[in-house]
């Protein structure tokens, strides 16, 4: 353990370093998965649209307006 060069690297850290950046990696990780549930959210909804769309489109084909 004591061999690897991320343990090293963080035991060169200052104090205030050790304790930031495990906090700003929780941080980014919560940003991470917060941004993926919107981009899901926004998938689902084009998704509906486009299958709204395709409906509207197949329905409406033969009428004229």
């Amino acid at each position: 353990m004591k061999n690897n060069w991320l343990f090293k690297t963080y035991m060169s850290f200052p104090l205030w370093a050790k304790i930031a950046a495990p906090l700003l990696s929780v941080l980014l990780v919560m940003s991470l998965f917060k941004l993926m549930k919107a981009a899901v959210g926004l998938a689902l909804l084009g998704g509906i649209a486009y299958v709204v769309i395709m409906a509207y489109n197949k329905y409406n084909a033969g009428k004229e307006s």
